[in-house]
């Protein structure tokens, strides 16, 4: 469970959706994911978004996105698009976890 305050339940839908701008202000988070259990990394993302979607009426949506949410949308967004957050780490980084990395792809194909 995360203890970070900001987090709480999030439940919507966002069909086809799309991110229309960035702010340059940027956000660092340590962040996780399903898909690489076990391995935590600060990754920098912006802090705000104009994002564009179809809700579940299928009306088209505007929506600016800060903190937790901006952030959620982004990590679930990057893998729409094929892109884990691994992936945004700097060179250096990634290289300091590319052994624990390849224990879990080895790990995935037993």
């Amino acid at each position: 469970m995360n203890d970070d305050p900001e987090i709480e339940i999030i439940r919507q839908a966002f069909i086809n959706p799309s991110i229309i701008e960035y702010s340059s202000e940027k956000s660092i988070y340590n962040e996780g994911c399903l898909s690489i259990p076990g391995i935590y990394e600060i990754v920098e993302r912006p802090a705000h978004i104009k994002v564009s979607f179809s809700d579940m009426e299928l009306k088209l949506v505007e929506k600016v996105l800060s903190g937790i949410e901006a952030r959620i949308f982004q990590h679930e967004f990057d893998h729409l698009e094929g892109i884990l957050f691994t992936d945004r780490l700097d060179p250096m980084r990634k290289l300091l976890i590319s052994s624990k990395l390849k224990k879990l792809q080895k790990s995935s194909r037993i």
